[in-house]
C-alpha cells in the first residue's frame, strides 16, 4: 500500500536489488529520499543483467504527524 508522510517531510524509498536503477525523479541510485508536498507516485526501473522490472510506490502527503513505510509494488 501507499506510504504516508507529513507534507514536505523526507521519506526514503528503496528499490529491490539490481545492478542499475532509473527513478522517475531522474535518480540512478538504489534508494531515494523524497519530500513530497502532495500525493506523489514514484516509479523505478530496476535492471539486473538482461532482466528488468518496473516498480511504483505512492507517498501520500499528510498534515498529521508520523508515517508508515510500505514496499514497492511491481507494475
Amino acid at each position: 500500500g501507499p506510504s504516508t508522510a507529513c507534507s514536505g517531510s523526507p521519506i526514503t524509498l528503496t528499490a529491490p536489488v539490481g545492478t542499475t536503477y532509473a527513478w522517475s525523479t531522474g535518480a540512478t541510485t538504489a534508494s531515494i529520499t523524497v519530500s513530497p508536498t502532495s500525493n506523489t507516485t514514484y516509479t523505478v526501473t530496476v535492471t539486473n543483467g538482461a532482466c528488468s522490472a518496473n516498480f511504483s510506490h505512492t507517498v501520500q502527503a499528510s498534515s498529521a504527524p508520523g508515517f508508515t513505510l510500505g514496499t514497492l509494488n511491481p507494475i
